[in-house]
């Protein structure tokens, strides 16, 4: 789902980010840092983005079904 993935990479960033400094610079992460934590900000803003787009178009749809629902029930009930 997106949330696993985005917490994975989150987290996989952050540990690069405190570890390697402790560790000796073993990965040589401080040469991509800022890179890497500038991209995965756009990839989590992205994946923000995308579930409030999601969430917003089940909420249409869901209106749009009560409205239907709805005139369908008044034209019942006018017709009695």
């Amino acid at each position: 789902t997106v949330v696993s993935s985005l917490t994975h990479s989150v987290t996989t960033i952050l540990v690069m980010c405190v570890e390697d400094p402790i560790m000796g610079n073993r990965y040589h992460f401080s040469d991509r840092a800022v890179p890497t934590v500038i991209l995965t900000i756009i990839i989590f803003l992205s994946a923000m983005i995308f579930q409030t787009g999601r969430i917003n178009v089940q909420d249409i749809r869901k209106a749009a079904t009560f409205a239907l629902s709805s005139a369908s029930s008044m034209s019942s009930a006018s017709s009695m």
